[in-house]
């Protein structure tokens, strides 16, 4: 068709109005007419409105006359919903052009700018040469930026739930990073199994640890540490606290040593969530340290015999699970004969240290003794060096007062 009249675009309107924070475009499609939603936009600020992230907003072009008809497009990659795109002709025969679009908003919007863009073609005939020509037109209607408002978010990148494992009255610390939300300011609460809920330490603006102590069972689960803004915009960082950790050390121990055989009974503690734990005995070798003499899976109920009684048996009994062992809190049983400490053991100093006290307590009394030596030597040969300077003064004194003067001013002796 050639449109040899033209009625050239000269604005396009461009608005957004605020459907709701619902999940779902399907139910707020609407039928109103141009004139309202436009009547109903959201209010500008120099161009900005204020959002949330994941409300819904309805952004709507309009181009009100036009000949022929113009067309608009919404130039952005971004997931949208067209709700309405039509065409409609004026009284005076001109055509209103309509494009309505459903948006969610999300926190990469805020401060970007939208805005349509519309087009207007006419094929004309050129007389000259018979040939239909073309002329477009295009243009750009106002712009909005967005200013969204945003929770903070977990800063962990990982979709799973991170596992933390410690025991009945075994401190944890959990710390807790966050991104920044718009508004930035952010508080912190950490939300525990049992409901109890606590404000935690701040580390910087974004970061937040606690301490737990968890004294029962039902103190373990899942922990959440929630951040929110000024707003009410909040995010969550979750952490599953699960029961396991070294076992507790042994709480109690029986045995009898009857005729070179040691008989033990041993209660062993808490297993601290791993029931499948072994205990030991260590024993005591010639050098000082322990090594392995017996283990027994889930009780520490041992018999060892051949135990002569005219040496000295020192053994140590503690449990181990996949967490770790309590040596260092472990059992003492010693029997046989009594042991006569060493110098190393009532000092608990071993032999390697001990010798290199020793090597070095001896090398510091040479150097103490050369440099006593150095110093009577050279105090001696400054005595020495002054006596004979003294005989030296004393003979040409004596010298002086024996020797005569010539008559011709010579002296004599």
């Amino acid at each position: 068709m050639l449109f040899n009249k033209l009625l050239r675009l000269t604005t396009v309107e461009f608005g957004a109005q605020l459907i709701s924070s619902y999940d779902s475009t399907n139910d707020h499609l609407s039928n109103q007419t141009d004139h309202n939603l436009l009547h109903q936009s959201l209010r500008s600020n120099n161009g900005s409105i204020y959002l949330r992230e994941h409300q819904l907003i309805r952004l709507t072009c309009v181009v009100s006359r036009a000949l022929p008809a113009a067309i608009l497009h919404f130039p952005f990659h971004i997931d949208y919903h067209i709700e309405r795109n039509s065409t409609i002709e004026n009284d005076d025969k001109t055509y209103r052009t309509i494009l309505v679009l459903i948006l969610r908003i999300n926190r990469y919007f805020h401060k970007r700018t939208f805005h349509c863009e519309a087009t207007q073609s006419r094929i004309y005939n050129n007389n000259n040469n018979n040939e239909n020509q073309q002329e477009q037109y295009r243009i750009l209607s106002n712009i909005l930026q967005m200013d969204v408002a945003y929770s903070p978010i977990c800063s962990r990148k990982i979709s799973f739930v991170p596992e933390y494992s410690t025991g009945i009255y075994r401190p944890i610390n959990l710390t807790c990073h966050m991104n920044n939300g718009n508004p930035t300011k952010i508080n912190f609460t950490w939300h525990l199994p049992n409901g109890n809920i606590y404000l935690g330490h701040y580390l910087n603006k974004t970061s937040n640890y606690i301490t737990i102590i968890p004294n029962y069972n039902t103190d373990f689960g899942q922990i959440t540490c929630r951040a929110q803004n000024e707003l009410g915009l909040f995010g969550d960082c979750h952490f599953n606290m699960v029961l396991g950790g070294i076992p507790d050390p042994i709480e109690s121990c029986h045995y009898t040593y009857i005729n070179s055989t040691l008989t033990v009974n041993c209660m062993a503690g808490f297993h601290q969530g791993d029931e499948d734990f072994f205990c030991y005995m260590y024993k005591r070798q010639h050098n000082g340290s322990y090594s392995e003499h017996a283990r027994l899976k889930g009780n520490c109920a041992f018999i060892l015999p051949d135990l002569k009684p005219e040496y000295h048996h020192d053994f140590r009994v503690f449990t181990k699970n996949k967490f770790g062992d309590n040596f260092d809190r472990s059992y003492s049983i010693q029997v046989g004969k009594s042991r006569v400490e060493s110098f190393a053991d009532k000092t608990g100093i071993s032999w390697p240290y001990m010798a290199l006290f020793i090597i070095g307590a001896c090398l510091t009394s040479l150097i103490l003794i050369c440099c006593t030596c150095h110093k009577l030597r050279k105090t001696t040969n400054y005595k020495r060096k002054t006596e004979s300077n003294f005989e030296n003064l004393t003979y040409r004194n004596h010298n002086s007062h024996h020797s005569e003067n010539s008559p011709n001013g010579k002296t004599s002796l």
